[in-house]
């Protein structure tokens, strides 16, 4: 997990580049040709940079656990309530 106290140049580098790489797939996959479908390829890869900086940033690309991870994703023990019937 990279913190901004934390980070090296090196790693700066890096997460520079994919979010160079990312930009452009985002750009290629809204903009990209519909005919032969060339934007499923750069949705594709648009995906998979997220998923690469997702992981250089907290350690993991799992949306699931990066929501417990950040607080957005309420326990599991906290049902719904039950309202009791009365006849």
């Amino acid at each position: 997990m990279i913190t901004p106290n934390t980070i090296t140049r090196k790693q700066a580098k890096e997460l520079v580049q994919l979010l160079n790489q990312w930009t452009r797939a985002e750009i290629m996959s809204r903009l990209g040709r519909f005919d032969n479908l060339e934007f499923a390829d750069y949705f594709a890869i648009k995906i998979e940079k997220e998923n690469e900086i997702r992981k250089m940033l907290f350690g993991t690309s799992d949306m699931v656990l990066l929501a417990k991870k950040l607080g957005l994703r309420k326990q599991d023990e906290q049902s719904k309530k039950t309202k009791k019937r009365t006849k």
